[in-house]
């Protein structure tokens, strides 16, 4: 139980850790995006723009040419200049304002659900370190963060493959090529996790029945 209750406290820690990470990697990410956003204000579509709204999206990219896309860098170490290669751009361009309105209310909506899942979890991870393990409580616990956090993660994901589809098919780059969406969090992780929640519920229900039975 020693153990179990040490990573317990490990995997508090590296949750606490890592939602630091993605709050510093979101701020840093959206100054880019507002940047964009900003300079394309007075910009408009040539068709119908009150049916579109401006959006900035992440897009990877790859050289067609190695030789002719290679771009200098100042390199400290040997105070000269070395090649770099960038793979990934924030481009400007247009979505439909319908997709935007469904993008604030999923992120309006989920916001308090995220929350309420984290609360859980870290509530699970208490109860771990007290070797308060298989009960009922932990199970709708486990529940409501994997099922909260990651059917929310699922629902940004599916709306950014529809947004980076849509945005590549306007943008064109000198020398590179638009290469293919690149899932945030893979969707065998996620459904592997929700199998691993499932496993657990059902291990704490044969423990409630064989109890009775004893």
């Amino acid at each position: 139980m020693k153990r179990i209750s040490i990573l317990a406290v490990i995997a508090l820690v590296l949750m606490v850790v890592e939602m630091f990470s993605s709050l510093i990697n979101y701020y840093s990410h959206s100054d880019a995006t507002w940047m964009i956003e900003s300079i394309m204000k007075g910009m408009n579509p040539t068709s119908d723009p009150n049916r579109f709204a401006t959006f900035a999206q992440d897009l990877n990219v790859y050289p067609i040419e190695t030789n002719e896309n290679v771009h200098q860098a100042f390199n400290t170490l040997s105070s000269g200049n070395t090649p770099y290669i960038p793979n990934k751009v924030v481009a400007g361009g247009w979505i439909p304002v319908w997709v935007q309105i469904v993008i604030g209310v999923i992120g309006i909506a989920s916001f308090p659900i995220v929350i309420w899942g984290l609360i859980c979890f870290i509530r699970l991870l208490i109860s771990v370190s007290k070797n308060q393990i298989f009960t009922r409580l932990n199970t709708r616990r486990l529940r409501i963060f994997v099922y909260g956090v990651f059917g929310s993660v699922a629902l940004f994901q599916l709306i950014d493959w529809f947004t980076y589809h849509y945005i590549s098919r306007q943008i064109t780059l000198d020398g590179y090529l638009i290469s293919d969406y690149e899932t945030i969090v893979s969707w065998g992780d996620i459904f592997l996790v929700v199998l691993i929640v499932e496993i657990f519920a059902k291990g704490v229900k044969l423990q409630e029945e064989q109890e009775l039975t004893i």
